[in-house]
């Protein structure tokens, strides 16, 4: 049995989706303490229900925050349960099918608030107590849209590629701290996100169980072994 997440404190972002709710699940059962981050209008139903089937000593928190709003996000940095995180999980994310020429400044820049913006302040937020707990753990949630240029979901893409970078830099500057940044790449998910990407056939879709089932396993191996990168494909694509 995993025993890495065994009282660990994790941070989940998009805690509500289709894959955070599965991690939230995944690492429940394995006794971590929970504390998600949801949007104003996400349904925290599920995860509800995920917390009242347990007879544990473990817990899962709610917290709410538009991480598209640098405000909201400030807020949400000054809570206290930030400084006792063990592991950061950003999976909070957003995309939408559109050509990048009728893309909006506004749209790009909700687009990256999202997508890079907000992990970036997260993941420096929770490193600063990580340091003084002798490391912890930084994963974030990629896309196969980190290695592929889109026409029609550029937007995504492009904050797909920085998240990537962003990653890889964490990686390099927080390593003398003992803390691993990882990123995990996955292709299209059977999600409510993923439903709307018409052009594809969603049967095919990658399973959001499996993906967090292969991102715990991953992300608690010994300390002499580590997948800081890692992408995750379907085998069949129509």
């Amino acid at each position: 049995m995993n025993t890495f997440y065994k009282n660990k404190n994790v941070l989940i972002t998009g805690a509500a989706g289709g894959l955070g709710s599965e991690l939230v699940r995944q690492l429940y059962e394995l006794d971590a303490n929970i504390f998600c981050i949801l949007n104003k209008k996400s349904d925290d139903h599920k995860i509800k229900q995920i917390s009242d089937k347990s007879g544990g000593s473990n817990t899962i928190k709610i917290y709410r925050c538009d991480l598209s709003c640098r405000e909201e996000i400030s807020l949400i940095t000054q809570e206290d349960f930030l400084n006792k995180i063990d592991v950061l999980i950003n999976c909070a994310g957003i995309w939408s099918l559109q050509d990048i020429e009728d893309v909006t400044l506004e749209e790009y820049d909700k687009t990256m608030s999202v997508n890079v913006t907000a992990p970036f302040i997260l993941s420096r937020k929770c490193a600063e107590s990580m340091k003084n707990r002798d490391g912890g753990l930084i994963i974030n949630i990629g896309s196969s849209s980190c290695y592929n240029g889109c026409a029609d979901s550029g937007a995504y893409s492009i904050s797909k590629h920085a998240l990537l970078g962003m990653s890889r830099s964490l990686s390099k500057s927080f390593k003398k701290y003992n803390i691993k940044s990882l990123i995990y790449c996955p292709g299209s998910i059977q999600t409510n996100m993923g439903s709307r990407d018409t052009r594809q056939n969603f049967e095919t879709f990658l399973n959001p169980s499996k993906v967090a089932e292969y991102i715990v396993h991953a992300s608690s191996l010994s300390n002499d072994m580590i997948i800081d990168e890692s992408r995750i494909n379907r085998i069949s694509i129509h």
